[in-house]
């Protein structure tokens, strides 16, 4: 859970501390109040990219921290500077980019407007289910098998055409045969 957002010299924003509770956090305001901004900011310090303009105007480097607890409580912060570098500090450590984003990434999960429409598409619902299984060789198995029984199934489907048309067949043979053998000579 984020515990506190901090954010100095990040675009317009020159300092700002936000303490949250437990619980939803809903974030509102007039257009133009910055509430992108802020989302920009919680972005970057959970490891997006942002580029060097988000450094506040002479300002050398824009700061957001980020407070979570979680078993413990940990501080992810990171830098940006006017020449567009960005560092990154796991509780004051400094960290690679690689580590410190696979630590934040649990974090939270961002969604824009409209994007839940693409859970309602049923074309993508098995994505999600490939992607819940975490794991390629279990997830082509299924495929393997499932590819086997849309043939089989396939294979019975015309088979049963095949027996529907068969009967037909002689049901109409043998009502022609009827006729034949009922004409007198």
């Amino acid at each position: 859970m984020i515990k506190k957002l901090f954010i100095k010299d990040f675009a317009i924003i020159k300092e700002l501390e936000i303490p949250l509770k437990n619980g939803l956090t809903v974030i509102t305001g007039e257009t133009g109040a910055g509430k992108s901004v802020l989302l920009k900011a919680l972005g970057f310090a959970l490891g997006a990219k942002s580029d060097k303009t988000y450094v506040r105007s002479g300002q050398e480097q824009s700061v957001v921290e980020v407070e979570v607890q979680t078993n413990k409580d940990s501080i992810y912060r990171r830098l940006l500077s006017k020449g567009g570098r960005s560092r990154s500090f796991v509780n004051d450590e400094p960290t690679i980019d690689i580590n410190y984003k696979s630590l934040v990434k649990v974090i939270a999960d961002f969604h824009g407007q409209n994007e839940q429409q693409y859970i309602l598409n049923s074309n993508t619902h098995i994505d999600f289910l490939d992607s819940y299984c975490k794991s390629e060789e279990l997830v082509k198995k299924i495929e393997f098998i499932f590819s086997n029984l849309s043939k089989t199934i396939d294979l019975l489907n015309k088979a049963k055409i095949q027996q529907e048309t068969a009967s037909n067949q002689k049901e109409l043979l043998k009502f022609q045969l009827n006729e034949i053998n009922s004409i007198s000579p």
